[in-house]
Order: structure tokens, then sequence, then C-alpha cells
């Protein structure tokens, strides 16, 4: 048999074969991208806060419905480097309070931590304090602990649309770390 004619044949064949090969590669590479891409959006999906759970170590424990202003901020110190330069740079540290607000109760244990504080015991008062977020499915999605944490401010007053009365928690702390 004339191998010559086979020739094209072989051509046409393994050009086949490459372009297959190239379209199974693209198409992994494709479902890759698109697998890294939806466990970034896992990552980066907003988290949503149904309870707030509070543990004030060794003193008190209580679930919340509201939470606002947890983290942290730093002055802005600009320093002149040069005749028209200006070089900005972060200066003192400081932590936000974190509000926390509930429906009032006749437990009497978050009053009596303030009242250390009212009277002038705010070393005594100081206590780690852990806030876990529970989402929807009732498991923690994200969680602080908030060293040296005292009640800077306790307040309640305003109603619920049920009637009942809120309750209103304000926390300092010295610093603060994001476990999960």
């Amino acid at each position: 048999m004339n191998s010559r004619g086979f020739g094209p044949v072989k051509l046409v064949c393994g050009g086949a074969l490459v372009l297959i090969l190239l379209v199974c590669y693209v198409g992994s590479v494709g479902s890759r991208a698109e697998a890294s891409l939806s466990t970034t959006r896992l990552a980066t999906s907003p988290l949503t806060g149904v309870s707030y759970q509070v543990v004030v170590e060794g003193r008190w424990s209580g679930s919340f419905t509201a939470f606002s202003g947890i983290g942290s901020g730093s002055d802005v110190v600009e320093q002149k480097t040069g005749e028209t330069t200006v070089t900005r740079t972060p200066g003192k540290l400081q932590w936000h309070n974190v509000t926390l607000n509930r429906s009032l109760s006749s437990d009497r244990r978050l009053w009596e931590w303030r009242q250390e504080v009212v009277v002038g015991k705010v070393a005594g008062a100081r206590a780690k304090c852990t806030i876990t977020m529970m989402g929807a499915e009732g498991k923690p999605v994200a969680v602080w602990e908030l060293t040296s944490a005292w009640p800077c401010d306790l307040t309640a007053g305003a109603k619920t649309a049920g009637g009942g009365v809120i309750e209103e928690v304000t926390i300092a702390y010295d610093s603060m770390v994001r476990t999960q």
C-alpha cells in the first residue's frame, strides 16, 4: 500500500485529536475557574445575623437581637516630608464601642455588671467578652473576642412593636480579635 495516500488522513486525524484535546482542556479550565469563582462567592457572601450570643466570662451570658459598632480606627497623622509632599501615617488606634439590644427581662445580671462601674469598681468589672453572631440555621457565623470589656452605658425604655421594652448596653474594651 502507498504510504503517501495516508499522509492527508494522518494530518486530518492528528489535527482532530489536537482539537479534541484543546476543547477538553479549555473546558476543564473553565470548570476550574467557575468552581474557584463559586468558592470565592461563598467566602465573600454577606453574613446575616439572626441573634447575637454574648458571654461575659465569669459573669453572665445572654442573647441579643441587634448589634452595632464593633471595630477600630486610627487617627491620620500628616507629616510634611518635602516642600509640597505630605506623608499620611496611622496615628493613635481607637477601638469603637459595641452596642447590643434585647428585650428587657427580669434577669438583673447585666444591670449588676453595670453597677460595678457606677460605684467605681471598674477594674473588677473588666472581663473577657465573646460575641457570637448566629445565622438562620442556629450556627455561629462570626465570633469576636473583646479584652477587658466593661459596660459604659446601659439604658432601657424604647418599646418594641409588641409593647415590650428594649434594653441597650454599650460595651467599651481595650482590644478585639475576630476569631471566626
